[in-house]
């Protein structure tokens, strides 16, 4: 789903029995745990790669798992490209030294006008899809096509 906002997206996390990914929770889970990977299918990096992006496809209007060989470690689809996802946390451009430093699944919860998104989009370069990707903060209030989100839960 896209043109969701943050709180939007917060709340149907919420009332569908899950919650939306922190950044190192995402991050996990494209770079398939402890394996590391580059991109959520590995680490090919030969073109086209199999995701919805600028090379490949390049459509806001591609089917949830048009490139099953994109598919996460665990079976995600789309991870990267296809459009970016919001996750719990504000943005903070020294991510990885100010919130990640010495602490494990760490969530920035500090009350700011903006939110992390992850995953790449549509109209990304292949660079915008890896892993460990960020983008730039959005607005919690905005809405875009390039913009969705998909809700974490526990594994029982």
């Amino acid at each position: 789903m896209n043109c969701v906002g943050w709180h939007d997206s917060f709340a149907f996390c919420i009332w569908d029995g899950g919650w939306l990914p922190t950044e190192a929770e995402w991050e996990y889970a494209a770079a398939g745990g402890e394996q590391n990977r580059l991109f959520p299918w590995g680490n090919d990096v030969t073109e086209p790669l199999p995701a919805n992006y600028s090379e490949n496809h390049a459509t806001s209007f591609l089917t949830v798992g048009s490139e099953p060989l994109g598919n996460g470690r665990w079976g995600h689809a789309d991870l990267g490209g296809s459009m970016l996802g919001w996750n719990l946390d504000r943005f903070a451009g020294n991510y990885y030294t100010e919130t990640r430093s010495g602490c494990s699944d760490c969530a920035n919860l500090v009350d700011d006008n903006t939110r992390a998104l992850r995953g790449g989009y549509w109209f990304n370069f292949a660079g915008s899809l890896h892993a460990a990707a960020r983008n730039n903060d959005y607005s919690p209030v905005s809405r875009n096509t390039n913009v969705g989100f998909r809700c974490a839960r526990s594994v029982e």
